[in-house]
């Protein structure tokens, strides 16, 4: 059917993260909502299953996965680089690491210099950072949230190795802390905290959308991708879409349109309307409605390296005669206690460090992973190895996500330029050289055996990074394609309205416009608490 003119007042598109907290945040204060996702209901019990969730949807999942791929890559030999992103409701949400950090302060007091508004500050985002969470151990503070609706928690399960790991960070000089998410304090290690209650997987969908969909202003149609925006002239008037799996289109109007698909599907659904580059879209057959170079530009991400030892003494994660009896505990110890291996994410200590004396902060993080999945297969897990992960929180690399066709279902060309820039070669290069000197420490010496990647005998610049360019990968944390800002490649102002077009918003982490010194997920769900709340005040 053709859904009535005037019925909503906003139409939400895209139910991953950014996009259940708007949905639920307009209807809880009773405007009409239709929210339209082009993946699935999240019924599957496998999503509250921490590992499996993460397993699945990353690893396995062609359901509920978009399963974008990079270019080939000119400074990474040519190699194409695998993004995962969720298809499915709570987006990438019910498949991620689960990690919930903030990053540095000084991230987003750049934003509000790049913005001119300092609503994007720190201090004035603290607010939304607590609206949405709620810390389980130890309630509300100055900094954290007590009653917002997605949980955080620590793990359960720590797997004896992360112990480790941690006391020889310490023997390192590091310093250990015990809530990253606090202040200024973005240094030192320990273990993270998880979107998780009671072993199991909180994501944005079972925080905000589950808990509204008995509201009859709330309208959600799952497996129904948006096509293009309608507008009217310079006006956003609704969205016309279809069966994921193809079938007659339908249309819906409201005033205003919020697109909250993420990275690559906002960029590419603008595109598909008419709006972004003029030369990009008439080679790909599109008339260009309003011409606005900076779609699909400054796309950035999080590029991951790790060193990877053996581990003779077999403890680590592994498929093996000695690991059988941790995996045949595994179920009993989820079903009957919420705890075990199964509600771990695998990576549950890290931390943070400088690639150079000289720069003010942070610029690279760290994840301890008890074991080793090797370019995401399983030969990985047949040996007991562990790894200490890197990656630069904050490149100076930029990238594109270009459309090539006006077919909706055809992924945008991604070109992310990883390592285009020398600083960040020799940030890496940093951080492999100090993640190696902690796995040397004394405290994981009767764990460790001989480095396999990248081998004691790699040892100068040039061979390390030879090392990075041909075993990197993403952290899939991409950002930045429809970037807030004032310049004549911001695509949204500060209040995440597009350029030139009324009625028309974006949330979602496509509108970041530097990395954080983090994991952005707690960051995309402050963006969407801020963006809501801009709304219902106007």
């Amino acid at each position: 059917m053709v859904l009535a003119r005037g019925v909503y007042d906003y139409i939400v598109v895209g139910a991953g993260s950014a996009g259940c907290a708007m949905a639920a945040r307009l209807a809880e204060r009773g405007k009409q909502v239709l929210l339209l996702e082009a993946g699935s209901k999240d019924t599957n019990p496998v999503f509250r299953v921490p590992l499996l969730s993460i397993l699945h949807g990353v690893l396995v999942s062609r359901k509920y996965n978009w399963r974008y791929f990079s270019e080939p890559e000119p400074a990474l030999e040519g190699r194409t680089i695998y993004q995962p992103r969720g298809r499915l409701f709570g987006g990438s949400s019910s498949i991620n690491g689960m990690i919930w950090v903030r990053g540095h302060p000084r991230d987003y007091d750049g934003w509000a210099e790049l913005s001119n508004d300092p609503s994007w500050s720190y201090e004035a985002l603290l607010q939304y950072f607590r609206a949405s969470e709620s810390k389980g151990a130890g309630g509300a503070t100055t900094f954290r949230g007590g009653s917002g609706p997605l949980r955080v928690s620590p793990l359960r399960w720590n797997h004896p190795l992360s112990s480790a790991f941690m006391s020889a960070c310490c023997e390192a000089g590091l310093k250990q802390t015990d809530d990253f998410n606090s202040g200024n304090n973005t240094e030192g290690v320990g273990f993270y905290e998880m979107n998780q209650h009671e072993g199991l997987r909180v994501s944005a969908s079972h925080a905000y959308l589950w808990p509204n969909l008995h509201r009859d202003n709330l309208h959600v149609k799952p497996d129904s991708l948006v096509t293009r925006v309608l507008l009217n002239g310079q006006r956003a008037v609704g969205v016309e879409f279809q069966p994921f799996k193809g079938g007659p289109a339908e249309k819906a109007e409201a005033p205003e349109v919020v697109l909250c698909g993420g990275v690559f599907n906002s960029p590419q659904l603008l595109n598909l309307s008419g709006i972004g580059p003029r030369p990009d879209l008439e080679a790909a057959g599109i008339s260009c409605i309003h011409n606005l170079p900076g779609v699909g530009k400054n796309l950035q991400d999080h590029l991951d390296i790790g060193v990877e030892v053996s581990n003779p003494s077999c403890e680590s994660l592994a498929l093996s005669p000695w690991a059988l009896p941790m995996m045949l505990r595994a179920p009993l110890q989820f079903v009957l206690q919420r705890s075990g291996p199964l509600t771990s994410n695998g990576v549950d200590a890290g931390g943070y460090l400088k690639s150079s004396k000289d720069i003010p902060y942070e610029d690279l993080q760290m994840h301890f992973f008890p074991g080793s999945f090797r370019d995401y297969k399983a030969a990985g897990l047949l040996g007991h190895r562990f790894a200490l992960n890197v990656y630069l929180s904050r490149p100076r690399s930029r990238g594109t996500a270009k459309i090539v066709s006006g077919n909706p279902r055809e992924h945008l060309q991604l070109h992310f330029n990883f390592l285009e820039e020398k600083a960040d070669q020799e940030a890496l290069i940093s951080g492999v050289r100090q993640v190696r000197e902690i796995l040397k420490q004394p405290a994981l010496a009767k764990f460790r055996g001989v480095e396999l990647l990248p081998g004691d005998e790699v040892d100068s610049d040039q061979g390390i990074l030879s090392f990075i360019k041909k075993h990197c990968k993403s952290a899939h944390h991409p950002i930045g394609t429809c970037k807030m800002g004032l310049d004549d490649h911001a695509v949204v102002d500060a209040d995440l309205r597009v350029h030139g077009i009324d009625g028309l918003s974006i949330v979602d982490s496509s509108i970041m416009p530097t990395h954080v010194t983090s994991n952005p997920y707690s960051t995309v769900m402050a963006i969407a608490e801020k963006a809501s709340d801009k709304m219902l005040a106007t």
